[in-house]
């Protein structure tokens, strides 16, 4: 499930580079868990970062961006579209920090992103990029890191992290209704 979500994430953007692999591997399988302590805070967050968003990348159209079996992205752009609320979002986020992380899991699949960057159908990265950056990583204990600023230039990344079971109760508890591309 996760390689099949990481693939359609390198179709989706196709210029992605070494860290924003890493950074979407990293948040499959960690969450959110490094980035809120409390609704608060994740609300003030979430507020500053509406207020700059800008204009959307214009593929920016996708509400749910799945990452395997237990996390999803909620891109803001769209949610913001349907009159989402920020309020349920860090709600939300917050209700996120109980599905846990599984950093076995997330070696398990970066190494086999490693290994697939070998592969001739491989759609990411150069698997030297891929390693240089996992030399770089492996000495800080694999930190979360940022998308490389081109990529995220290009694509203009605006997201939360949320469980699965989180993104569903949200949208199901304002009616955004995915399936139709509509609000109910």
């Amino acid at each position: 499930m996760f390689f099949h979500d990481l693939d359609l994430h390198l179709q989706r953007y196709p210029e992605l580079q070494a860290e924003d692999v890493y950074k979407f591997c990293y948040q499959a399988f960690f969450g959110i868990g490094h980035l809120i302590s409390d609704k608060d805070q994740a609300l003030r967050w979430l507020q500053a970062e509406t207020e700059e968003l800008g204009e959307p990348w214009a593929g920016d159209t996708l509400l749910i961006e799945p990452m395997g079996a237990t996390y999803v992205r909620l891109h803001l752009h769209p949610y913001l579209r349907y009159q989402g609320s920020l309020e349920k979002l860090a709600e939300a986020m917050l209700q996120s920090l109980s599905a846990g992380v599984d950093s076995l899991r997330f070696q398990d699949a970066w190494s086999e992103i490693l290994n697939l960057s070998l592969k001739e159908d491989w759609r990411g990265p150069a698997y030297d990029d891929l390693a240089k950056l996992t030399q770089t990583l492996k000495s800080q204990n694999f930190p979360i890191i940022h998308h490389n600023k081109q990529t995220n230039t290009m694509y203009r990344f605006h997201y939360r992290i949320l469980s699965l079971t989180a993104a569903q109760d949200l949208l199901k508890s304002q009616a955004i209704d995915v399936r139709s591309n509509r609000k109910q």
